[in-house]
């Protein structure tokens, strides 16, 4: 499975979504649970999953974007 190497968080299915890189390549487990919680997002079904990451913020504290160091299944 081929990732591009970024893509967009969310907190709930109607929020603003933020950013995000992956830090390091990412394993074909995490792509494939990324894909397949996106598969439900796309049917309206919101499954959080457990991420780990940094946030990049702005010299004023705004959050730019997360570095993803890994995730997993909520």
């Amino acid at each position: 499975m081929y990732m591009l190497g970024t893509g967009r968080f969310i907190e709930d299915i109607d929020a603003i979504s933020h950013s995000f890189a992956p830090l390091n390549e990412l394993s074909t487990y995490e792509k494939t649970i990324m894909a397949e919680n996106l598969g439900k997002v796309a049917n309206d079904i919101f499954e959080p999953l457990n991420a780990i990451v940094t946030k990049v913020t702005s010299q004023d504290g705004r959050l730019k974007r997360y570095q993803l160091h890994g995730i997993s299944d909520a």
